[in-house]
């Protein structure tokens, strides 16, 4: 993402979400409708806060992107939060006459 100046994270050996650069970015999940923060686990949209950009900081800045924090510790040891894989993006879901959402990239 270029609004954030250099990559969010990244992904350990273990494949299983990225590790967040919490000294550069407040990273939270939050429910597209309301903005309420969601817990760790729970799908919602990725919000950014820059932590050390003057020129142009970002506050709590709406990727569009989808994904959850993961709430298990990382196999590999580390410490770090982790951000679950992106699935989509928030315009990517198709609404359903019930109410309800169809993702059709996790068919790729």
């Amino acid at each position: 993402m270029t609004e954030a100046g250099f990559g969010l994270g990244m992904e350990c050996t273990a494949h299983e979400g990225y590790h967040l650069y919490e000294s550069d970015f407040f990273t939270e999940i939050v429910d597209p409708l309301t903005g309420e923060v969601l817990p760790d686990g729970v799908e919602g949209e990725v919000v950014l806060t820059t932590l050390k950009r003057e020129g142009m900081p970002l506050i709590r800045y709406k990727t569009g992107d989808l994904s959850k924090m993961m709430a298990c510790p990382c196999p590999c040891g580390s410490k770090l939060k982790r951000l679950g894989p992106i699935e989509t993006r928030i315009n990517g879901r198709l609404i359903l006459k019930n109410g309800g959402s169809f993702n059709p990239w996790r068919f790729r």
